[in-house]
């Protein structure tokens, strides 16, 4: 067991620790008493401070890693990226084809996404910070990449900040 956990937390760490349990089907018991016998730590990640395992080796790694500017995106809720947002996009956002847009990672907006009447519909793109509106448009632009394989090139944007098109504000 030590070895598939090690090898697991090299390859995909940080990782929660229900994670390992996941992804081994090893009783819980048996990781964490594993666990006491190697050489791992617990960091705390994300905002929401999430306790996740690493091997001690890789921290100095880790604490060296300068994350890039990703800039604005438009993900998919099955984003793993997401996963841990889906109350809250739901809750601000409700149901449909919702798509998050993210700005570095952080939560800025979403957008409701539907392929019809031969184009790509966006019916609203609501964003928290409206100077990221160039950006999210940019966003667009990259995921329409993937419906312009599909066959659509045309994307048709219904409401931006709940301002339809030709409705007086």
């Amino acid at each position: 067991r030590r070895p598939i956990l090690e090898r697991f937390i090299r390859a995909y760490g940080p990782v929660p620790l229900y994670a390992a349990k996941i992804y081994t089907d090893f009783p819980l018991t048996d990781i964490e008493l594993t666990l006491d016998d190697m050489d791992v730590a617990t960091v705390l990640v994300g905002d929401a401070r999430t306790e996740m395992l690493i091997m001690r080796d890789e921290l100095e790694r880790l604490d060296a890693h300068r994350p890039r500017d990703e800039g604005v995106s438009v993900v998919s809720l099955y984003d793993p990226e997401v996963q841990p947002m889906w109350a809250e996009i739901s809750s601000r956002f409700g149901e449909g084809w919702i798509f998050p847009i993210l700005d570095n990672g952080r939560l800025i907006g979403a957008t409701e996404k539907w392929e019809m009447s031969g184009c790509v519909e966006l019916r609203s793109l609501d964003l928290d910070r409206p100077e990221k509106l160039g950006g999210a448009l940019e966003a667009v632009d990259r995921l329409m990449a993937y419906d312009r394989d599909n066959g659509y090139d045309v994307v048709r944007i219904r409401e931006v900040q709940d301002k339809e098109r030709g409705r007086a504000h």
